[in-house]
């Protein structure tokens, strides 16, 4: 998943596009295993049946907030480190999707400012 350096031509189209496909599909595993995490611990520390599980850990991951109240201290604990893990996990997949495309603004505008400066 390397990206191509200061100096080096931009990318074809086509390799662009593939990036886009490889980060986005980067970006599912994050989330399936972010909600596989997510629905395991709901149904061990919260009790919940899996498609229950599932639901509350798709409204933590994607900031929606708590589904269910939480019945004792361990289901309070387990809410707590996934909403903190969610936090992180969710702006890891908003920053995988978006970096071929801004790397490649980035790179755009650093070839035309160099070739104007060249001039």
């Amino acid at each position: 998943m390397s990206l191509e350096r200061r100096h080096e031509q931009l990318a074809s189209t086509g390799t662009f596009v593939r990036r886009v496909v490889l980060f986005s599909c980067v970006s599912l595993l994050i989330v399936v295993a972010s909600l596989a995490i997510g629905a395991w611990g709901y149904r061990q520390f919260v009790g919940l049946g899996w498609v229950a599980a599932f639901h509350a850990a798709a409204l933590i991951l994607f900031s929606e907030g708590p589904a269910v109240a939480m019945p004792d201290t361990a289901a309070k604990v387990w809410e707590i480190v996934y909403s903190a893990f969610s936090g992180v996990a969710f702006l890891s997949i908003i920053g995988t999707i978006w970096t071929p495309i801004v790397h490649r603004l980035y790179h755009r505008f650093h070839l035309e400012n160099e070739g104007s400066r060249s001039r």
